[in-house]
């Protein structure tokens, strides 16, 4: 009984210590590899980046955080990408053709011509002196801004498409020979993932964050990420270490940015920065999040012209109508003096005929009793 219930304990105890090391497979964060690149970009005479390296036990610490080899590369692809991220970068889909239709038919400008051409088209058709014809100038309108608006949608819509279909091409076009399970492969860079054992050569742009391991003069060109003009020399950990500890001036790094020009050398490099994780990713949605509800200083000149003119013709618009009104008010009270003034007379030359017929066909009696005279009361809306 005693046995069984130590064999139990015993048990438990080994299911306990394999559940714990399940939960930490991995021995490094993704955090503290973000970390370890902002030490190198921000690299001073203290060699942080460097110093990790020898606080944590070297080339060593980074081989068994990541459960990998210099030699085969890695064996086991579960659970990397889950902890350390995927090297796929997500592309919004282009957005279906209506999307850039509506979006080119949100301009005040647009709105405006819009408005006009229904005013247009309804006046035209119930209050011109001619309706068979007076719809055309609103209609026109229309027209016009159909024009410009699919013109717009159109290069807009086939421009986005274009663009995605050469980003497809490229990634698929791109490939890196990646060791898994010793043996050499072509991987692109989306299938890339944390602890692959990379080869780099000479004109190859890093596709992730790299830890060198091996390496024959390689130099980058770091201008795209970091601004730096010169070319950066890459080594070793060990070579790097050996360096400073002989207080050379000039110290490389065995850290590789990704996004990155591989311009002399070749070597082999541990993948430790993937995906959004990666420096070019970190930047990338830095960018994103800068540039997600603002708009280049052109396109925001552009629309500030676009206003100023809407708001002008607006104006200008407004102060001729309140003229027209003011013009209106003096001309109708004219208007109406002079239709009583002839209704009065036309009325007094009816009774004059009625009294006396042979005059009825008198010119001038004539010219009065059929003035046809017009009520300027009931041209009021059609002026306005």
């Amino acid at each position: 009984m005693k046995e069984m219930k130590e064999k139990s304990q015993n048990e438990e105890i080994e299911e306990k210590k394999t559940k714990n090391e399940n939960d930490s497979y991995f021995q490094i964060e993704v955090s503290t590899l973000e970390k370890l690149m902002g030490y190198y970009k921000e690299r001073g005479t203290d060699y942080q980046d460097l110093k990790f390296f020898e606080e944590n036990g070297g080339t060593d610490y980074i081989i068994k955080s990541l459960k990998t080899d210099i030699h085969n590369g890695i064996d086991d692809t579960s659970h990397r990408e889950d902890e350390f991220g995927s090297n796929k970068v997500f592309v919004e889909p282009v957005p279906p053709f209506c999307s850039y239709v509506l979006e080119a038919l949100d301009d005040m400008m647009l709105k405006i011509l819009i408005v006009a051409a229904v005013v247009s088209i309804i006046l035209g058709c119930t209050l011109s002196d001619d309706p068979s014809t007076d719809w055309i100038d609103g209609v026109s309108i229309i027209v016009a801004v159909i024009v410009v608006t699919l013109v717009g949608s159109i290069t807009n819509w086939k421009k986005e498409t274009k663009f995605h279909e050469l980003n497809e091409i490229q990634a698929e076009g791109t490939k890196y020979k990646v060791i898994r399970n010793g043996e050499p492969n072509d991987f692109i860079s989306d299938d890339l993932l944390v602890g692959d054992l990379i080869m780099v050569n000479y004109g190859d742009i890093m596709p992730a964050d790299l830890f060198l391991v091996e390496g024959n003069g390689i130099k980058m060109d770091e201008s795209a990420l970091t601004g730096e003009s010169d070319a950066m020399k890459k080594e070793s950990y060990e070579k790097c270490a050996e360096l400073k500890n002989k207080g050379s001036k000039s110290i490389p790094s065995p850290l590789i940015l990704s996004g990155t020009n591989c311009i002399e050398g070749s070597g082999k490099a541990i993948v430790i920065a993937v995906g959004d994780h990666s420096q070019k990713g970190i930047i990338r949605r830095t960018v994103d999040n800068a540039q997600e509800n603002n708009k280049t200083p052109l396109e925001e000149k552009l629309d500030k012209i676009a206003e100023m003119i809407g708001w002008f013709g607006m104006g200008a618009g407004i102060v001729t109508l309140i003229a027209l009104f003011i013009r209106f008010g003096i001309s109708f009270s004219k208007e109406k003096k002079d239709y009583q003034n002839d209704s009065s007379l036309e009325s007094l030359m009816t009774s004059y005929a009625q009294n006396s017929p042979h005059k009825i066909n008198d010119d001038n009696v004539s010219t009065y009793i059929n003035n046809n005279l017009t009520n300027p009361n009931s041209m009021i809306a059609k002026k306005f």
